[in-house]
């Protein structure tokens, strides 16, 4: 597809994303992660060539512990890293739907007025990340400057804490993994076949590509009707959907037909909500592994539950 737009914001192949993912890695990640590994081992090393005992005066104890460390580290400045994005989308106007961190998930339902804890493996599972923090626009308008500053919320929190932590600790293995989760968070790598990815790449989409804009707006109005029972006109769903459904982006289209179920459902037209029920359960088959996130097990059950219920109640 040829563009006048740099090009890491258009449709391409998987290969060619790929390619550019395996850039920034090799250009950012890696580097960034060998700087915090060094500068965790670096005085572990110089007391080691003093002939000081290593920490624990047991090596073996030391080769244990050490990476257990790192890794709790690392899940503790995942969870500041969510509960930042949580932070800045409220103060930006969006609520809370939902927050995972390995395996176990919290959400907040509108309906019961209650948070609901369950365990949920298919995040963890795709790989993605070790954790997520969902937020849903309320009725407002699109606005990309609140979505950069939800987009940043994470890495603020992140830098934040390295600085306190710093300031008290000095360079401590959780200070350490609180910089690297803020500052990788910013390498803008892509999502191979659906839109957006990390942090960073949302950030420089919204700012420098319009096509990238527009798509978020309609993806902002399908949440606002999805999740925040924001009513839309049938003008405005089909004119969403037919958007959504024409893009090359696997998640838009997914997408588009929960939105078409939602708005059969609510308008009793059952066969066709069951329809676009189908249609998403054949999603199934075609997101990446790494990316069947967009693929909602429990909005799907919630769907043809609600189809059952209501057909049930309609012809009686």
């Amino acid at each position: 597809m040829k563009s006048n737009e740099f090009y890491i914001f258009e449709y391409n192949s998987k290969e060619s994303v790929k390619k550019y993912n395996r850039i920034l890695m090799m250009l950012f990640q890696i580097p960034l992660l060998l700087f915090i590994l060094f500068m965790i081992f670096y005085p572990i090393v110089v007391d080691v060539l003093k002939k000081k005992p290593l920490p624990y005066n047991n090596p073996w104890l030391f080769l244990i512990i050490y990476p257990v460390l790192i890794g709790i580290s690392g899940i503790i400045s995942t969870i500041v890293h969510e509960l930042g994005h949580v932070f800045f989308g409220i103060i930006t106007g969006k609520s809370f739907y939902d927050m995972t961190f390995l395996v176990f998930t919290i959400e907040y339902s509108k309906q019961t007025k209650k948070f609901h804890f369950y365990y949920d493996d298919s995040y963890l599972k795709d790989f993605v990340a070790v954790g997520k923090a969902t937020m849903v626009d309320k009725n407002n308008k699109y606005n990309p400057f609140n979505n950069i500053i939800y987009y940043l919320g994470g890495a603020i929190f992140n830098i934040l804490a390295w600085i306190l932590l710093f300031i008290f600790q000095g360079n401590s293995i959780l200070s350490l993994m609180m910089l690297y989760s803020g500052l990788s968070a910013l390498i803008p790598f892509r999502y191979i076949s659906t839109t957006g990815g990390f942090d960073g790449y949302l950030i420089i989409s919204t700012l420098f590509s319009p096509k990238a804009r527009e798509m978020y707006k309609m993806q902002h109005e399908v949440a606002k009707y999805l999740f925040a029972g924001v009513k839309l006109t049938a003008d405005e769903i089909f004119k969403i959907s037919e958007y959504l459904i024409h893009s090359p982006y696997l998640n838009n289209q997914c997408l588009a037909y929960f939105l078409l179920a939602e708005f059969y459902l609510d308008n009793r037209c059952f066969e066709k909500a069951t329809y676009y029920v189908d249609e998403i359960k054949e999603m199934k088959k075609i997101l990446l592994k790494g990316e069947a996130f967009w693929y909602n097990e429990d909005e799907i059950k919630r769907l043809e539950d609600n189809i059952l219920h209501d057909k049930s109640a309609f012809e009686q």
